[in-house]
C-alpha cells in the first residue's frame, strides 16, 4: 500500500514519528519560555509579547 503522496507505509509512519517528536520538542521549548517569562502559552502567542519572551532570552536582534 502507498499513500498518495507516494509514501509507503513505512515512510509514512516514520514521518509521523519524526513529526510528532517535533511537535513535542516545540511545546516543551515554548514551555520553557513560558516558565522564564511568567506568561502563559496564549500570552505569548501574542506579538508584542513574542517580541518581549525573545529578547528576555537573549535573541533579540
Amino acid at each position: 500500500m502507498t499513500y498518495r503522496n507516494g509514501a509507503t507505509v513505512e515512510q509514512q509512519r516514520m514521518y509521523n514519528r519524526r513529526y510528532g517528536q517535533q511537535q513535542r520538542m516545540l511545546r516543551q521549548w515554548v514551555d520553557h519560555v513560558c516558565q522564564g517569562t511568567g506568561l502563559s502559552r496564549a500570552e505569548l502567542i501574542s506579538e508584542d509579547n513574542a517580541t518581549k519572551a525573545i529578547e528576555a532570552i537573549g535573541g533579540g536582534r
